[in-house]
């Protein structure tokens, strides 16, 4: 089962995929009017019974895809992201393996929708893509060991983790290179986990900018696996329905081509994870600051840095 959440005529709702339709579960039988992280909160038998509802749903209840305006797949308490976890970008990047996963924090205002524009920061000239699962979590949970991790898997979805490199270089934690505004995108669906392999093993994943092919890897190149990375959050932030887990980038980003091919405005990105969704996104360029109220290093960096 696909869901996502989208807004049409004035109304948003959480649509279920069914054939080429979506079904509006708002106007189903389950008459469904909260968000995902609302329905993902009520466990697996929300699940069920969205499932349960688009079966039985009629022809009033369907929406035509093209009718409808994506919007942020739901609102997570918590987006946790794994960084240099494919074996391959770890290599092109030239960096140790990790002993560990290496983990750090995004906020909402990071992210944008499917179609939205991604916005380049106007104080940077790295602005850079990554292709990621992203794991949905189901169910709440604290000390879930790694054979028991799957049970708290509702879907998975697909991020844009936006990499605003220089940033990220610049400072001993990347959380600030990971964090502009509108710099990442996530959805459109999040793909419950019985319709892939367990732990989403074996999927393609790739990325095309304006049609040539950039990332092109599979889920099995992954360090740290999904059963791990679920069992490590929730010994550490926890888990909570609808939280998301991003599980790091392939190979082919920008950082790590001679020379870096940077995004740009008008670049039109498009990702995909086999049986999971397809994001699209193009890029425009940032308000950049006035003169006098940019970022400027040596005015704000300690005086040993200067």
């Amino acid at each position: 089962m696909k869901l996502a959440y989208v807004e049409t005529d004035g109304r948003r709702f959480v649509a279920v995929r069914k054939g080429a339709n979506f079904v509006d579960l708002s106007r189903s039988p389950l008459r469904w009017n909260k968000g995902l992280t609302d329905l993902l909160a009520l466990g697996p038998d929300g699940l069920a019974a969205a499932r349960s509802a688009v079966a039985s749903a009629d022809g009033s209840s369907l929406v035509d895809p093209a009718a409808v305006t994506y919007l942020r797949l739901n609102e997570p308490h918590c987006v946790t992201c794994v960084g240099s976890n494919y074996a391959a970008h770890i290599r092109e990047r030239a960096k140790p393996f990790p002993k560990e996963p290496s983990c750090f924090l995004k906020g909402l205002p990071a992210f944008v929708a499917h179609r939205q524009p991604l916005e380049r920061p106007g104080n940077s000239e790295q602005f850079d893509y990554e292709a990621e699962l992203v794991i949905v979590v189901g169910r709440a949970g604290r000390h879930v060991p790694i054979e028991r991790a799957l049970d708290f898997v509702a879907g998975y979805t697909l991020m844009n983790d936006g990499s605003v490199r220089d940033f990220q270089e610049r400072y001993s934690n990347i959380t600030l290179g990971k964090n502009f505004p509108a710099s990442s995108a996530l959805g459109p669906e999040m793909v419950t986990a019985d319709d892939v392999p367990p732990g989403a093993h074996g999927l393609r994943i790739s990325t095309r900018i304006n049609g040539s092919t950039a990332q092109d890897s599979n889920t099995a190149d992954l360090v740290f696996d999904v059963p791990m990375l679920v069992s490590l959050v929730s010994h550490t932030v926890g888990l909570r329905p609808g939280d998301l887990i991003a599980t790091g980038t392939p190979s082919g980003v920008a950082a790590g081509m001679t020379p870096p091919k940077w995004l740009k405005a008008g670049d039109e990105i498009e990702m995909s994870i086999e049986g999971v969704c397809t994001l699209s996104n193009i890029v425009v360029d940032a308000l950049v600051a006035p003169a006098g109220h940019g970022y400027d290093r040596a005015a704000y960096a300690p005086k040993v840095l200067r």
